[in-house]
């Protein structure tokens, strides 16, 4: 089974109540009860609503109304029971900062230890039924609803948002993991590590926490890691494999140049400054204000290298002033 989950948001533009309907793969509406949705209390019901950033979000789900579905009464063995198609969940605050948040559908992980299961009713009866999706992410900013298919893809995502966060000790944790799984993705599959880094930019960029900072110096900071990887060339190529008219397109371009800052190397400069000439500019063909943030970026590490410069300096002038300080002239007793 699965769900369909829309976002809604109030006349003022903000993001307000979640619309999900349950139904088979085949788009039919299936009926499920309501009480299994909504639990007995938060920490068995079926649904969460949660800020992605809090790590512990299965402890402090964000809490809502609900608004059913076509309710109907039904009898199981002898018990009355209400089954809905869906709901509205109205929430009633939504934490401050916060870009993405998480739905989760489901009881315990399922019975191929994955997925997580929901009661249906089916054929007069109850039965369990495992989810096609472990979570949703949603992205009230760009009216986005992503979907997290399996539990692998989860334990990457999860690493990312704990990334993006910025938060210790969850960001430092994180690059530890990430580094673990793609060293293990790439021992397993004989992998290229190029190749791995390459699968990492692409979950990044298509599920990931692309508006979130931390995101970037983490991911170079686990990328760092890996040997006989040149990071400026590799950023530079995913650069220009994204050379193509699109929103998706332009939105690859922007993590390269992000990353390209967060390593802040001479190497990555160059490689921006290469963006910014003459003909590369025809061939990339983007638009003015690409352009623009490329250079502020190139000004950025600019600034940054010279800092750095300056701060070098300092710390080697400093002992010599102390050395070609005057000397004390010693009294002598008479």
């Amino acid at each position: 089974m699965t769900a369909k989950i829309k976002l809604l948001y109030s006349r003022g533009g903000e993001f307000s109540s979640i619309d999900v309907r349950f139904s088979n793969l085949e788009g039919n509406a299936i009926e499920v009860p309501e009480n299994a949705v909504r639990g007995k209390s938060e920490e068995i019901s079926a649904f969460k609503f949660f800020d992605i950033e809090n790590p512990l979000w299965w402890m402090d789900p964000i809490e809502g109304h609900f608004r059913w579905k076509n309710e109907r009464r039904k009898k199981v063995d002898g018990a009355r029971i209400t089954t809905v198609t869906g709901f509205r969940f109205k929430i009633r605050h939504l934490p401050g900062n916060t870009e993405y948040f998480g739905v989760r559908i489901g009881l315990g992980m399922g019975v191929d230890g994955h997925k997580s299961i929901l009661p249906v009713w089916s054929d007069k009866k109850i039965e369990d039924r495992p989810f096609n999706v472990d979570v949703w992410i949603l992205d009230p900013n760009e009216g986005r609803v992503i979907e997290v298919n399996n539990f692998v893809e989860m334990a990457w995502n999860t690493q990312l948002y704990d990334l993006g966060s910025g938060n210790e000790p969850y960001y430092s944790n994180a690059i530890q993991q990430l580094r673990m799984l793609m060293s293990a993705e790439i021992q397993r599959k004989s992998m290229d590590p190029t190749t791995a880094v390459y699968q990492v930019l692409k979950l990044a960029l298509v599920k990931g926490p692309t508006r979130m900072d931390p995101l970037f110096e983490g991911l170079v900071a686990v990328f760092r890691g890996l040997k006989d990887v040149a990071l400026e060339e590799m950023f530079g190529q995913f650069f220009e494999d994204h050379a193509h008219p699109g929103k998706r397109h332009q939105e690859a371009r922007n993590l390269a140049v992000k990353l390209l800052k967060a390593l802040g190397t001479p190497d990555a400069q160059s490689v921006l400054r290469g963006f910014l000439s003459a003909r590369r500019s025809i061939e990339l063909s983007f638009g003015d204000q690409e352009r623009a943030y490329i250079a502020r970026v190139i000004h950025v590490i600019d600034q940054e290298q010279q800092r750095r410069l300056s701060k070098t300096s300092m710390q080697w002038t400093l002992p010599k002033m102390k050395l070609m300080a005057p000397k004390r002239k010693q009294k002598h007793r008479a």
